[in-house]
């Protein structure tokens, strides 16, 4: 499955970026990158050793994302349209919104051991999305893969203990990344974009029971 983000700048210049959810980037031994290597800001909670991965696979993932927009402000103006097997988007955005969104689903396809567990939300990706959209397709996909998990009688977390545990996980490598980020970075767009993400796992996790009882609005049924 392949997604496609244009971004058209005010200059009309157009970047097109191609990413296919079941190919995972590989290195490219001829463009060595400091910032991409593994043991570079590890963060701390990584299992992974640099024997089987010398490098980071999130920071794989976006590196060459990240360097096309390393001198751009977070501010700047774009036309971003997303294309999906299914269907169109285009928002007019600020540079960082859309990097946060590129940014996002590319770290979810990646094999990191944290953001990969969000690939099932990639699979049905919503550009832009708000705090609101994003809390009820995070915690919708979670339940429905308990539902699986059931149904084959695996221990199912009807309760988001291991939500919270992966939110907390969320929160320590965006903030890691940062650092990785700021390496590759001239300018604040890319930053910004990581900012925005950490804020989003931040804000989820420490209040998820009190959003997650907002959203009962959306269902007339509950009293």
């Amino acid at each position: 499955m392949i997604i496609e983000y244009s971004i058209r700048f005010q200059s009309g210049d157009r970047l097109l970026f191609s990413v296919d959810l079941d190919k995972p980037t590989q290195a490219d031994p001829a463009k060595p990158r400091e910032w991409t290597a593994l043991e570079f800001n590890q963060c701390p909670n990584c299992p992974l050793k640099k024997e089987d991965h010398p490098n980071c696979p999130a920071a794989l993932e976006v590196a060459s994302t990240i360097e096309t927009f390393q001198a751009k402000l977070s501010h700047e103006r774009v036309v971003v349209t997303v294309k999906s097997p299914e269907r169109l988007y285009q928002k007019e955005v600020d540079m960082q919104t859309a990097l946060r969104s590129l940014i996002g689903l590319m770290m979810a396809k990646s094999g990191c051991p944290y953001t990969s567990q969000l690939k099932s939300l990639a699979y049905f990706h919503l550009p832009f999305a708000t705090n609101e959209e994003t809390l009820f397709r995070t915690v919708s996909a979670y339940l429905l893969k308990q539902f699986f998990n059931h149904k084959s009688g695996k221990p199912a977390d009807l309760d988001l203990k291991n939500l919270h545990k992966l939110y907390d996980d969320l929160m320590i490598v965006n903030e890691n990344f940062l650092t990785r980020i700021r390496k590759a970075s001239q300018k604040d767009a890319n930053l910004n974009a990581l900012v925005d993400l950490h804020s989003i796992s931040t804000i989820v996790n420490m209040s998820l029971d009190e959003q997650l009882e907002s959203l009962k609005v959306y269902f007339p049924d509950m009293k």
